[in-house]
């Protein structure tokens, strides 16, 4: 029975993903003009998140992996790029599981044998698997999304034209509808390629206490 107990605490790990946060991040470069080296950047918000609070956290997190890159926070009217952001969580469904455990029990046996002493009755009892049994059920699984965009600001403001110069589309699902809890795991997979063009869509596993995951949950 211990080890039936093991097992079940095993398998619930597993299906919950309590654990572990699986992550594909999305790069996209533009092929004719590459990110600036050591440029001066403002982070700005989508029409629609510019007054959300939790713009402001999530930012702090994009601008000490920026800051690790060599880019210094400027001023929205000299800054060399503008970092827009988005973000997002909506549910993608239930996903039905099943799987088979082992039944612990005991079975019994008896029998006869014939020996120089004539026939002999015997019988006892063992211990280990007796069957399986089927357990079955479903969870909600949610969709939590990081968009980053960089956009050449400096051309911008002379030509007033829009020139991406790469944009990172990042997604984890699984069974926590928290967004804040997953958002440093979205932002540390999309700048493991900041500036790439990763051709499809790179997976990333991090468990929840991930070193680099911790240091952008702290508060600065």
């Amino acid at each position: 029975m211990r080890q039936l107990g093991l097992f079940l605490v095993f398998l619930a790990i597993l299906e919950t993903g309590c654990t572990e946060f699986h992550v594909v991040a999305n790069g996209f470069q533009n092929r004719d003009r590459q990110l600036p080296a050591q440029a001066t950047y403002a982070i700005l918000p989508v029409k629609g998140q510019d007054s959300d609070l939790e713009f402001q956290d999530y930012a702090r997190m994009i601008e000490i992996k920026l800051s690790e890159r060599g880019y210094r926070r400027g001023d929205i009217n000299s800054a060399d790029m503008a970092v827009f952001i988005a973000y997002g969580i909506n549910s993608a469904g239930v996903r039905n599981y099943a799987y088979s455990l082992p039944v612990y029990g005991t079975n019994t046996f008896s029998g006869s044998s014939f020996g120089s002493g004539g026939m002999t009755n015997f019988s006892g009892t063992t211990s280990g698997v007796v069957g399986s049994q089927t357990v079955a059920g479903s969870t909600r699984e949610y969709t939590r999304t990081l968009i980053v965009d960089v956009v050449d600001f400096a051309h911008y403001k002379s030509t007033g034209q829009i020139v991406s110069l790469w944009k990172g589309d990042i997604t984890s699902t699984g069974s926590s509808n928290d967004l804040r809890l997953v958002m440093p795991m979205l932002v540390e997979a999309g700048f493991r390629h900041f500036g790439q063009n990763t051709k499809k869509g790179i997976t990333h596993v991090y468990p929840e206490h991930d070193s680099d995951i911790e240091k952008l949950r702290e508060e600065k």
